[in-house]
C-alpha cells in the first residue's frame, strides 16, 4: 500500500489521477491487475515534481508508455504508475531543422508525421507497437537496424529528478538495451533525412507488410519474448523445439512466429510465465542454449 501521506498529496495535487486502475487496458498483452494509482502528468514540470517526490519518499513507481514489451502481474502493481500518454510527451515538432519528439508518442504516430512531412530513416520501425521512450530504452528495431541509429540526443530525468540531455556520442546502446543509469526519458531529437512523402509511405508499407507476414501483429502480445542468441533466431529455435502452437490456459506460443506468445483467450499472467519457462527449459535441455527474456516482467 502507498503511504497515506503520499495518497493525500496526490489527491490534493492538480495531477490527473485514477485509483485502483486496471492495467490490462494499458498493455498490449491485455493482462495486468490494478495499480494503486495511475498518474498522467501533462507537462515536464509536473513529471519532474512527481518524480522528485517519489524518489524522496522511496516509493515504488513504473513508467508506462504504450504498454508493449511488458507483462504485468494479475495481482496488480503496488505503487504509482506514470503514464506519459498526454501533454508535452506527445509533442512532435520540426524546428530549425531538428525533429523533436516526446517520449510518450507512439512510434506509429511518429511514422505518420514522417510520412506526411517527408522524413526518412525510421521506416524500419513500422509495426512496432511502442512509444518513442520505450523504443529508446529497449533500442528497438529489426535485425540489422535499431532506433539508436537515428538518435541525435535524448532528454531525461536523472536519479535526482533533474533534467539532463545526452548526445548520441555519449549514449551507450547495445542489443535491445540503452545502458544508462536510472533515467526517465522525456523526449528525443532525431536525425532523419528529407525525402518525398510518397517514398516514405512506400518504405513504411514495405517494412510493415514484411513484418505482418511473419509476426502476429493482429493478436494481443508484448512483441518478441526473448532476445536472439548469437547464432540462431529465437523464432526458428522455438519451431525446431516443436513448441509453436503450444497452449497454456488462454495463452499460446504463436503459430506464426515462435518468439511471440499471444493472449488468445483471457490469458493470465501465470499462463504466459508457464510458456516462457517451457521455452527456456526446452532450449537449455535440447540445444544447450540459455535464452534471455527481452520483455519486462513485473513480479
Amino acid at each position: 500500500m502507498l503511504a497515506k501521506s503520499l495518497m493525500n498529496y496526490l489527491k490534493t495535487s492538480k495531477l490527473s489521477l485514477k485509483f485502483n486502475e486496471p492495467l490490462k487496458s494499458y498493455t498490449t498483452f491485455g493482462i495486468g491487475g490494478k495499480a494503486s494509482v495511475l498518474v498522467r502528468p501533462k507537462t515536464k514540470e509536473e513529471l519532474k515534481f512527481l518524480i522528485k517526490t517519489l524518489l524522496k519518499r522511496r516509493e515504488n513507481f513504473l513508467i508506462l508508455g504504450c504498454g508493449s514489451n511488458i507483462l504485468v502481474n494479475d495481482k496488480g502493481f503496488r505503487g504509482v504508475v506514470i503514464s506519459l500518454r498526454q501533454g508535452d510527451f506527445l509533442h512532435i515538432g520540426n524546428e530549425a531543422g531538428k525533429l523533436e519528439v516526446g517520449a510518450g508518442t507512439r512510434v506509429s504516430t511518429l511514422l505518420g508525421f514522417c510520412e506526411k512531412n517527408g522524413f526518412s530513416g525510421l521506416e524500419f520501425m513500422a509495426g512496432i507497437p511502442a512509444s518513442v521512450g520505450g523504443a529508446i530504452k529497449q533500442n528497438a528495431g529489426i535485425r540489422k537496424k535499431t532506433i539508436a541509429e537515428v538518435i541525435k540526443d535524448i532528454s531525461y530525468l536523472d536519479k535526482k529528478g533533474e533534467n539532463r540531455t545526452l548526445s548520441d556520442k555519449d549514449l551507450n546502446f547495445s542489443y535491445r538495451c540503452l545502458d544508462l543509469e536510472f533515467s526517465v526519458i522525456t523526449g528525443a531529437t532525431l536525425k532523419l533525412k528529407k525525402s518525398s512523402p510518397e517514398k516514405v509511405r512506400e518504405n513504411i508499407r514495405l517494412f510493415f507488410n514484411l513484418k505482418r507476414q511473419k509476426q502476429p501483429l493482429d493478436k494481443k502480445s508484448a512483441g518478441c519474448i526473448f532476445k536472439n542468441p548469437k547464432f540462431i533466431n529465437t523464432g526458428v529455435l522455438v519451431e525446431e523445439l516443436g513448441l509453436k502452437g503450444m497452449c497454456r490456459g488462454g495463452a499460446q506460443i504463436s503459430e506464426k512466429h515462435g518468439n511471440f506468445i499471444i493472449n488468445k483467450d483471457n490469458a493470465t499472467y501465470n499462463d504466459i510465465l508457464h510458456l516462457i519457462d517451457l521455452i527456456k527449459k526446452k532450449a537449455k535441455l535440447k540445444k544447450n542454449i540459455l535464452l534471455e527474456v527481452e520483455i519486462n516482467i513485473l513480479p
